[in-house]
């Protein structure tokens, strides 16, 4: 074995030193010159070699990098399900990375499945890989007997590169097998390298010129809505918009949008956000938002849901050697409800300044939110050193000041974590220090706690056996010291978490853990509480998954600032029928401690009764239909039965229908609607009664022009 994995070294040295010449045609080739192959196991990592014959060829046709693969297979092949567009991987894969800036540490990552669907994104120095990324690349997929054959075409026009002739890029290829959740990769590229990844690779030659894309792209779309509680439909300038994408070189990118519009986003889903002292926190969904967001790395410190309907948005992104950079703005929407004002018409900035080497990362930003009267800025500072491959120093800080209309003086503060990070084989390690200030105030992000210090320790063990009946196990233990607010001299063990899981022949999942710590209500009293987990989860086939969790433990109740038990069945499952039709639900069911009718004292004799939901549910379920690649059919509903201001229960539910009637060009239908119960359910109604807070159905036209 280790003379294998010596020769195969010596043979990717060899390599290296001489590199690819891709050839230059408008034909297939398909010859010795071009051909990759020798994959070997990169997960689990033991550079075992692919024991099924694969190999990729790789010719440019003109503004084209043609890639053709031929894949041997066996009985363990799963084709897996037809899914839109970057929604999740499903079945065997094969993967394209091309590296056309080695410097800027990234790489454009093209996938093909054996029933076509499409995904592609852009593997980020962090080794994840960003898929709100889009491009025109396709891909031809047949199955033969025992031989998968794929044709891509990769679009070159349109990708960031020196415009230096010839192009010395390099590429990374990829198999991967669903059965047994394998990855092999040509050459040996592992993600735990970090930035040697990116180095890891093929080096390839292109000499063909490649003409960059037209540099500006025009997407006008239009919407009709009408409102099915009030039977009103209008037609106003809020119904029109546009983006535009202005590429005027490799290195430069700028993208307009003019009153966007976000229709066809699904509504959120139901959570059990009823105990939170915090505003619920919403991942973004709106595409404007989440492309190019690598670019920023800001994390929460720019919160872009704060930003409820933008009437402007622009980014502009860039690359200048090994600095990558990026400028994004939006101004907001005034909102009033009964000439009350409920969201302002702020402005939003963020510019980021990332140069990064092999070892070492800055990465910079400075945030604003203005509107008259008030000012919130910050400088965001996030800077990585890799000491040795497996040992980091890294260190985040953010220093804000913030003022708004009337207040006498200005907020100043910084919160700031410092961590020294190891990641080795089965074993990763992580000490950090960390530092809220008290005056730490930051509307632009989505910031909780201040006035806070505190020491942790994160240890893990994975260990991952594929042909093993326990095919993997790991341990994680979590322990802090912190005080909770910086007055204090001493130090608290304020929590601690222990978790463990093991899998067993692919099929099912078991896992459990214990936490405590203290938490904080919102006089600032200290309390103590735990959970204890346990539960599964189990894919007995292909089409079928499913799982429970048991929860139980103590939780502070913030409305009444006292703790309580806290008992929580949570369930989930998955059914895939026909590869095009998937069906998901989740839901968790509470049952809490604390008495329905609880008297609360205000203080000078005023005592009121307030009345909380003891036993409740939150449920989602999702539906999705896909046809094709550019026809599909989505619908979601979400149901809280948590009783609260005369309301037995929320119910949310949406449907889409995405038609793609020409490349870039999207028919969206759908219909959206919130509705809150009325009257209990009984015997003759099971259902109550619902009354429509809200109902719009809607069509919009976006054209790529």
């Amino acid at each position: 074995m280790k003379q294998r994995v010596l020769l195969m070294m010596l043979i990717s040295v060899v390599v290296a030193l001489a590199g690819y010449q891709i050839p230059l045609s408008n034909q297939p080739v398909l010859t010795e010159a071009n051909c990759f192959t020798e994959f070997v196991r990169i997960d689990p990592d033991d550079s075992k070699p692919e024991p099924l014959g694969t190999r990729f060829w790789l010719w440019q046709d003109g503004n084209n990098l043609m890639v053709y693969a031929e894949a041997e297979l066996d009985s363990t092949y799963e084709p897996g399900n037809q899914v839109r567009r970057d929604e999740g991987t499903s079945g065997d894969m094969l993967r394209v990375q091309l590296i056309t800036m080695p410097q800027a540490y990234m790489a454009y990552a093209y996938l093909a499945f054996p029933l076509g669907s499409l995904s592609d994104g852009i593997r980020l120095q962090d080794m994840s890989v960003d898929f709100s990324w889009d491009s025109d690349y396709s891909y031809t997929s047949e199955v033969i007997g025992s031989l998968w054959k794929m044709t891509m075409r990769i679009p070159l026009g349109e990708l960031r590169f020196r415009q230096e002739q010839p192009y010395n890029w390099r590429v990374i290829l990829t198999r991967y097998h669903q059965d047994d959740s394998s990855t092999f990769s040509s050459p040996y590229a592992n993600i735990e390298d970090k930035n040697a990844y990116f180095t890891s690779s093929h080096p390839i030659t292109l000499s063909g010129h490649i003409n960059r894309d037209f540099p500006i792209t025009l997407k006008p779309y239009f919407v009709k809505s009408y409102d099915l509680v009030n039977h009103t439909d209008s037609f106003d300038p809020q119904n029109l918009g546009m983006d535009v994408a202005y590429v005027p070189s490799q290195k430069l990118r700028l993208k307009l949008s003019f009153n966007p519009d976000f229709s066809d986003v699904p509504m959120d889903s139901a959570s059990d956000d009823y105990n939170d002292k915090y505003p619920p926190y919403y991942s973004e969904n709106r595409f404007f938002f989440t492309e190019d967001l690598q670019v920023f790395n800001l994390g929460d410190y720019f919160y872009t849901r704060n930003i409820a309907k933008p009437q402007f948005a622009y980014k502009l992104t860039g690359n200048s050697g090994l600095v990558n950079w990026g400028i994004m703005g939006a101004l907001d929407k005034e909102i009033k409800d009964e000439g009350v004002v409920i969201n302002r018409n702020d402005y939003y900035q963020a510019i980021s300044i990332n140069p990064s080497w092999e070892k070492l990362t800055l990465s910079n930003a400075l945030i604003s939110r203005v509107n008259d009267g008030f000012y919130n800025h910050g400088y965001y500072g996030n800077y990585n050193y890799h000491i040795t491959p497996w040992l980091n120093i890294i260190t985040d800080n953010l220093v804000a000041i913030q003022k708004a209309e009337g207040e006498p003086k200005e907020h100043r503060g910084i919160n700031s974590s410092n961590k020294l990070a190891f990641e080795k084989g089965d074993y990763t390690a992580t000490l950090t220090y960390g530092v809220v200030s008290e005056d730490l105030y930051h509307d632009a992000g989505y910031l909780t706690e201040n006035d806070y210090d505190g020491w942790n320790l994160d240890l893990t063990w994975d260990q991952i056996k594929p042909e093993s009946f326990f095919n993997k196990r790991g341990v994680n233990g979590f322990f802090s010291l912190s005080r909770s607010t910086l007055s204090q001299r001493e130090y608290d063990l304020d929590s601690e978490f222990l978790y463990a899981y093991v899998w067993l022949n692919r099929k099912l999942f078991l896992h459990g853990s214990y936490s405590s710590g203290t938490d904080v209500d919102n006089q600032r009293n200290i309390f103590r509480t735990w959970t204890f987990n346990t539960g599964f989860s189990y894919q007995p086939i292909r089409q079928l998954n499913f799982g429970a969790r048991i929860s139980r433990g103590e939780s502070l109740i913030y409305s009444l600032s006292e703790v309580h038990d806290r008992t929580a069945l949570l369930l989930n499952g998955g059914l895939n029928l026909a590869r095009k039709f998937s069906l998901n639900y989740n839901g968790v069911f509470n049952f809490m401690g604390y008495p329905r009718e609880n008297e609360i004292d205000l203080g000078g004799g005023n005592i009121v009764t307030l009345v909380l939901d003891n036993e409740y549910s939150v449920n989602n379920l999702s539906l999705v239909y896909t046809h094709s690649q550019s026809l599909s059919l989505s619908g979601g509903a979400g149901l809280s039965t948590y009783e609260s201001g005369g309301r037995y229960a929320n119910l949310s539910y949406y449907g889409n229908l995405r038609y793609e009637f020409r490349p870039g060009s999207f028919l969206y239908m759908g219909v959206k609607s919130s509705q809150s119960q009325m009257e209990p359910s009984t015997f003759d109604q099971p259902l109550g009664e619902f009354t429509r807070d809200m109902a719009t159905a809607y069509l919009k036209l976006a054209f790529t022009l």
